[in-house]
């Protein structure tokens, strides 16, 4: 959960009453009211501009990575999920010289969109 860094808001707490829109909204609600925080809380139809934002409130996120949060000038209240991306790919489609090369390619494009460097693949 993110502001922005000139915001008087420094704990979850601080937060009671206020509006979100997160792409996990279950999850969201669910840890709010674990930590007593009552929000209104609705579904995200953002891709990238202010998703996790209320109405009129871009700046209140509860999406988004640590770059695109320090971009957009946000502090982090309070981390409430943390993810990684995982590549899977069948046994039988890794074995497929072709198909080997498709999934390649989309390892390589989610390691640019993430920002990591390329792992070497498992076999």
């Amino acid at each position: 959960m993110a502001v922005p860094n000139d915001s008087p808001i420094q704990r979850i707490r601080d937060l009671r009453e206020s509006a979100w829109r997160p792409k996990l909204v279950q999850f969201t609600r669910r840890y709010l009211k674990k930590k007593g925080v009552e929000a209104q809380v609705e579904f995200s139809w953002g891709a990238n501009r202010g998703e996790g934002a209320a109405p009129g409130r871009r700046d209140r996120r509860t999406d988004g990575d640590g770059s695109s949060l320090r971009a957009k000038n946000l502090r982090i209240v309070e981390t409430i999920l943390e993810s990684t991306t995982v590549l899977i790919a069948n046994r039988e489609a890794w074995k497929d010289p072709w198909k080997r090369e498709k999934i390649g390619n989309i390892a390589l494009l989610l390691q640019a969109l993430s920002g990591r460097r390329r792992r070497s693949v498992s076999r």
